[in-house]
């Protein structure tokens, strides 16, 4: 059996297996948390999603806006959610000691868990059990392609957001399909299809915040 794993434009990207939540530590105290949806669930940008980690505890869940969009066409086994979730107090405090304790540790996984057969855990970054709840809410509404020029505004990590819509206008003005991203029909060369520019302003207060986030995970 195949290991999980996608092949990117920048090559080799780790997918975390079934069940599974890969969370990696970021500047900022922000943690990215990436997983494989069940089956071929579908989002529009802008939904958030409930989130469930059984190592974080274990009878709440915690709502985040997704920052990936929906590509019918990125993994065979099902869609990468991707989420910043920023720690402050209360759980989003406990994971990111978590995560930090582990990574600190050496460990990949926590005590007791193992990974499935034919899988292999990510180069960086800890694995933890973990489920989701959704989607609720999203911008489907929103006609995006039907103006010239989008100005997309964030600050901190209310980027997640914007970037999965940034994601899907650019990849509907390079010619995608926007039912195959999880919006409304049309993209570059469709009748109804006008964006050609995207504008994209993050406030952020640290500068090493922005080139964390921004790098792809291998």
């Amino acid at each position: 059996k195949r290991p999980v794993s996608m092949a990117g434009s920048s090559g080799s990207r780790y997918i975390p297996p079934p069940g599974f939540v890969h969370a990696e530590l970021l500047p900022g105290r922000t943690v990215r948390v990436r997983m494989v949806t069940p089956g071929f669930l579908s989002w529009a940008p802008g939904s958030h999603f409930l989130i469930n980690i059984p190592a974080i505890s274990s009878f709440t869940s915690h709502p985040f806006t997704v920052a990936s969009v929906c590509d019918s066409k990125a993994c065979e086994s099902g869609r990468v959610l991707v989420f910043f979730i920023r720690a402050k107090k209360g759980w989003t405090k406990d994971l990111w000691d978590t995560v930090a304790l582990m990574a600190g540790r050496g460990l990949k996984l926590p005590p007791g868990d193992s990974l499935p057969p034919g899988t292999y855990p990510p180069p960086r970054g800890v694995l933890m059990r973990g489920f989701v709840d959704g989607p609720f809410g999203s911008s489907r509404r929103a006609k995006w392609g039907d103006y010239s020029t989008v100005l997309l505004v964030a600050g901190g990590s209310g980027v997640s957001f914007a970037l999965s819509v940034l994601e899907y206008l650019c990849l509907c003005m390079a010619g995608r399909d926007g039912r195959q991203l999880g919006g409304r029909a049309g993209g570059c060369g469709k009748p109804k299809f006008k964006t050609t520019r995207v504008r994209f302003v993050w406030l952020v207060r640290e500068f090493g915040t922005s080139l964390g986030k921004f790098v792809r995970p291998q």
